[in-house]
């Protein structure tokens, strides 16, 4: 069960590196021809699709147990779609990506947390979800960081397969799940 929970701590934290691998967004999507209501309209997009598929995907992984799958899937899905960031060449593209990448996070992210809730142990679900977001800031802090330096010497092309990546590992990870015994019950 440990090495469940620490498998399925790592992706996530492999998913907020290559998340925040690309905190560049406004500037690429000048950079293709874009404008700041092209940047504004795309990520509305994706927190909307986030929402409704959150809404769904919660209710069908609670119902059929199939939170493993759902990670699987999302974490695929965004891999897909940052291999797909170097062939855009026009901002009206972005529509597409962003509301892939909207499935992909609406999958993950109700996944993960009911996931790692229900492998918490008893009576330390604040300093797990503590130990989890310290170390999720501590990556994206370092994400962030090293964003601005691959895509200013190595190009968008570069950042972006990096973040491609680390999302393949994500879907690596999450595949590993599968291997690993079946859950225990939800701790109270």
């Amino acid at each position: 069960m440990k090495l469940f929970v620490r498998i399925l701590f790592l992706i996530s934290i492999a998913e907020v590196i290559a998340s925040n691998l690309f905190p560049l967004y406004a500037t690429y999507v000048q950079h293709i021809g874009g404008n700041l209501f092209d940047v504004g309209s795309t990520l509305a997009l994706q927190a909307l699709i986030v929402g409704v598929v959150t809404f769904i995907s919660a209710r069908i992984a609670a119902r059929y147990h199939t939170e493993r799958l759902h990670l699987v899937i999302g974490y695929m899905i965004s891999t897909i779609v940052f291999l797909a960031y170097p062939h855009i060449t026009h901002a009206s593209q972005l529509f597409y990506t962003q509301f892939a990448e909207g499935i992909a996070f609406g999958l993950i992210i109700p996944a993960f947390s009911g996931l790692y809730s229900s492998l918490m142990e008893k009576g330390r679900h604040t300093a797990s979800w503590g130990d989890y977001f310290g170390a999720a800031n501590i990556a994206a802090a370092a994400a962030l960081f090293f964003s601005g330096i691959i895509a200013q010497h190595f190009g968008y092309t570069t950042l972006f397969y990096t973040v491609a990546a680390f999302q393949a590992l994500t879907v690596i990870g999450a595949l590993f799940l599968f291997r690993l015994k079946p859950l225990n019950t939800p701790q109270a």
